[in-house]
């Protein structure tokens, strides 16, 4: 029968101390904290902007950082911001996660915390509507498609007659597309103030309704061509007044 000798507790001494090695980070190891910013909205997003503790900033505009959602790692530890820009009409709220609990919620657009060694923190900004208001309008004819332009960029689309909604203050510019038998209105500027509602009729400029105006469909002409159109509608009526 072999016998089997067993190891001596130098040797598993050192193999413990391998195996514990393993586990503990070296002395040498570069500490670091992670980071991940989020940002929530029922319509435009905010833009953000981080400050480490030796002031370094990374924005949610720089090239290659989705604004949405976005994560890094940092190597400088001390006193920390986040400022955020919010969007016209809105007010935001910033929630801080450390190491998967909640530290901290508030109505703010910056908050500031110490960051440490081996920190996961996560900031959530939340976006909701504050100062808003409502633009009802409608055309003549009816089912005009309309372009509202507004504040940061706004652009939204219908057909008369239509609501808009949730629209943050400011100025905002409608403009009644072209449909058959009529013209693009001149655009018409409207302030929107909070909690109020403006309202608009637009008359689209539009041609007679008559059997020379049947015969010449300017809704997608360019200006030289509706000049042409319109001569060729008088020369119809005298065709017709002659006949």
């Amino acid at each position: 029968m072999r016998l089997i000798r067993p190891l001596s507790v130098s040797v598993f001494c050192a193999g413990f101390f391998v195996a514990g090695f393993m586990q503990i980070p070296s002395a040498h190891a570069e500490l670091q904290a992670s980071v991940q910013i989020e940002q929530l909205s029922p319509a435009t997003l905010g833009s953000w902007t981080f400050f480490s503790a030796s002031n370094s900033t990374k924005s949610s505009k720089d090239k290659g950082v989705d604004p949405k959602r976005t994560a890094f790692s940092i190597k400088e530890f001390g006193t920390v911001t986040l400022a955020a820009k919010l969007p016209a009409g809105m007010k935001s709220t910033i929630s801080i996660f450390r190491n998967g609990t909640l530290s901290s919620s508030k109505d703010t657009t910056q908050v500031t915390m110490n960051l440490y060694p081996n920190d996961t923190v996560r900031f959530v900004i939340k976006y909701s509507y504050s100062n808003v208001g409502t633009f009802g309008v409608t055309s003549n004819p009816t089912g005009a498609p309309l372009t509202l332009k507004g504040p940061d960029g706004f652009v939204a689309k219908a057909k008369a007659p239509y609501t808009f909604t949730n629209l943050p203050a400011g100025k905002y510019t409608i403009v009644a597309d072209a449909i058959s038998g009529c013209f693009t209105s001149p655009p018409y500027n409207r302030n929107i103030e909070q909690d109020k509602r403006v309202t608009i009729h637009i008359d689209l400029p539009c041609t007679a309704k008559s059997d020379a105006d049947a015969a010449v469909d300017t809704s997608r002409l360019s200006k030289r061509a509706i000049q042409e159109a319109a001569r060729l509608r008088e020369a119809l009526r005298a065709a017709k007044k002659g006949s």
